[in-house]
């Protein structure tokens, strides 16, 4: 039985459940080495994250601290759906795997369509458009991932600063940390490229191999179909098309455009991920948050100093 398995056989029942980043999917420039210390991450989509929660408690004490106990349960809506509906716990022992952690993300199946349908966040929007390893999942979870990663094709295709296969898989994978709070000094430096190059024919086959808007050329190049483009531009997100639509005249002034929706990814990255860590250190604890963010930049200093030499 490999982990993945033992994961869910030991958790609540859940809708969906994917793993992702660096510990599920490979990135290049990570040994097998500093996989063995890598925390091990996973979104689970369930039918209510309350009463997940509470099975949870009884099934697996252990993953949650007083504080998880008292608050997660019991959280105010408002709370819940700050930054975003999922609520993140890392941490986590495997009970068949000496040694390792894991984190997951639980979020309710209405939150998560909210999200991917409206990009009220890109939490799960930014992780589930990058390769992601598939444990369990439904027709409908599977259409929301997959109408949520053409959105997110045709939102880069508009802000591509160079026509390339590769400029475009990195601005794919980049959308969900730009503007993000945490990225400076907890992030990999070249997470983006690592993410990328680790992936490559996966997130080709995912972007590139089948699509409308743009050919390929043998050079690598794009030319990209902006009038097609623009023709699916209005089956984008909620929030995004309100925000275009209040701040900009005229779509087809794609400088504009590209200004508009540079500044939306910015506004909304940087006011979820700081609400994110608010919620982080009121369901987690103050003592777990730090030590986790301590671990992550302790991480980060490695691949700078890797890199350096």
């Amino acid at each position: 039985m490999d982990k993945t398995e033992s994961l869910l056989i030991n958790l609540p029942s859940v809708i969906a459940a994917f793993g992702y980043g660096s510990g599920i999917k490979k990135q290049l420039n990570y040994s097998s080495e500093s996989l063995k210390t890598t925390m091990d991450d996973y979104i689970l989509i369930v039918e209510n994250s309350r009463e997940w929660h509470k099975k949870n408690i009884l099934m697996n004490k252990e993953h949650y601290t007083l504080s998880r106990r008292l608050v997660i349960p019991n959280m105010p809506r408002f709370m819940e759906v700050m930054g975003t509906g999922v609520t993140f716990i890392p941490g986590l022992p495997y009970k068949d795997v000496p040694n390792k952690f894991y984190k997951i993300g639980v979020v309710a199946f209405s939150d998560f369509k909210e999200e991917l349908i409206t990009w009220n966040s890109l939490a799960l929007a930014g992780r589930l458009s990058k390769p992601i390893l598939k444990i369990k999942s439904s027709k409908e979870v599977d259409n929301l991932i997959e109408q949520n990663r053409n959105s997110v094709l045709i939102v880069s295709l508009l802000l591509l600063e160079e026509n390339s296969v590769d400029s475009l898989l990195k601005k794919i994978c980049s959308l969900s940390f730009y503007g993000d709070v945490r990225s400076n000094g907890f992030e990999n430096p070249n997470k983006i490229s690592n993410i990328v190059y680790g992936n490559y024919e996966e997130l080709y086959d995912l972007y590139i191999r089948k699509n409308k808007y743009f050919q390929v050329m043998l050079d690598k190049k794009i030319i990209i179909n902006y009038e097609e483009l623009l023709l699916d531009f209005y089956n984008l997100p909620n929030k995004l098309l309100e925000y275009v639509c209040s701040n900009t005249s005229d779509i087809s002034e794609l400088q504009e455009l590209k200004s508009c929706i540079n500044q939306f990814i910015y506004n909304l990255n940087f006011s979820c991920s700081l609400k994110l860590s608010i919620k982080s250190f009121v369901t987690t604890g103050l003592f777990a948050s730090l030590s986790y963010l301590v671990q992550k930049r302790k991480k980060a200093k490695v691949h700078i100093l890797t890199n350096q030499k």
